[in-house]
């Protein structure tokens, strides 16, 4: 996960040139990666045990799973953004030689 956010903030930066920007850009694609990924490999992996210890049917643990990612991923994006851009914010400041060399 760390070198798919770190490539995104690179190139989010290349464009934004802004770093708190680029850090909530790459944040975002890195949460929406994790959830989807974490979700779908637990239908992949364990789909067929998961539905049983649930009492579901495997397609009906396919609508809970894509449910639980159109809830829970909104306000997860939503706090790793705002989290990134302050935590980049602050950090640009203190090291702004180390943030403008990323």
């Amino acid at each position: 996960m760390g070198v798919i956010a770190g490539y995104v903030f690179k190139f989010a930066k290349k464009y934004a040139k802004n770093t708190p920007v680029a850090a909530g850009i790459a944040a975002a694609v890195a949460t929406v990666c994790h959830t989807i990924m974490v979700l779908g490999l637990i239908v992949i992996l364990f789909g067929p045990q998961y539905s049983q210890a649930l009492g579901i049917s495997q397609a009906a643990l396919n609508g809970v799973m894509a449910g639980v990612i159109g809830t829970n991923m909104i306000p997860e994006v939503i706090v790793a953004v705002v989290s990134n851009m302050a935590l980049a914010t602050a950090l640009s400041s203190r090291y702004v030689g180390i943030a403008q060399q990323a």
